[in-house]
């Protein structure tokens, strides 16, 4: 994932910190496979995940597998939590993995 500004970065009681993005500032291309695709808005970044900020979360449970392009790369990320927000958006959490090659049959499914 892309380098971040350090003085963004948050402490908390995690493995990887978290790097928090500017409003609308960056934004991802996230689909299920053999089905949607979105362009959502990056909510923060960690070494291991990303969380994106969305209006629906209905098509997101908790455990889906989804395949994520940001900043370059291909991701492969699973949802781990999603939370609804003041404003009635969404953060949703996926960890994620980087893939280098991502077979054509897989987008057919």
């Amino acid at each position: 994932m892309r380098r971040t500004n350090p003085s963004d970065c948050t402490d908390e009681r995690r493995a990887a910190s978290r790097f928090f993005k500017h409003a609308e500032s960056d934004f991802a291309l996230v689909w299920r496979i053999g089905g949607w695709l979105r362009r959502v808005e990056v909510h923060s970044e960690s070494l291991g995940g990303i969380s994106l900020l969305v209006a629906d979360a209905g098509g997101l449970p908790v455990g889906l597998e989804v395949r994520v392009e940001h900043a370059g790369e291909m991701l492969r990320a699973v949802v781990r939590h999603v939370q609804r927000q003041d404003d009635g958006r969404y953060i949703v959490g996926l960890q994620c993995r980087r893939l280098t090659w991502i077979p054509r049959c897989e987008f057919r499914k």
